[in-house]
């Protein structure tokens, strides 16, 4: 079909129509008259593609905040996966929902 299956919406259609026929690879491959080898080979292409795309994507939580606070004292703030960011001086808080939003 294609050497790039992960642009070629073609592709992801067969793939899904797959997933719900609830045949075995190699039946559906047969079914449709697909290759087997390249149908594997689509399929993982697809899957390294969105494993490198959740990767890619940050797993920041949006920080509103309603009115500017002012501080001098050090900032941490305390993510839900456990990450941690710190200050270690007086930082306006505009300049911290620039870094995060």
């Amino acid at each position: 079909m294609h050497n790039h299956p992960e642009r070629h919406p073609a592709v992801q259609d067969i793939i899904e129509r797959w997933k719900q026929s609830h045949l075995s690879q190699v039946q559906f491959c047969k079914q449709e008259g697909i290759s087997y080898y390249k149908f594997q080979y689509w399929c993982r292409k697809l899957r390294r593609q969105a494993n490198r795309q959740q990767r890619a994507e940050p797993d920041f939580v949006k920080l509103n905040i309603k009115e500017p606070v002012q501080t001098t004292a050090i900032i941490e703030i305390h993510f839900p996966g456990g990450q941690r960011l710190f200050f270690h001086q007086a930082v306006e808080p505009d300049y911290i929902k620039t870094l995060l939003g």
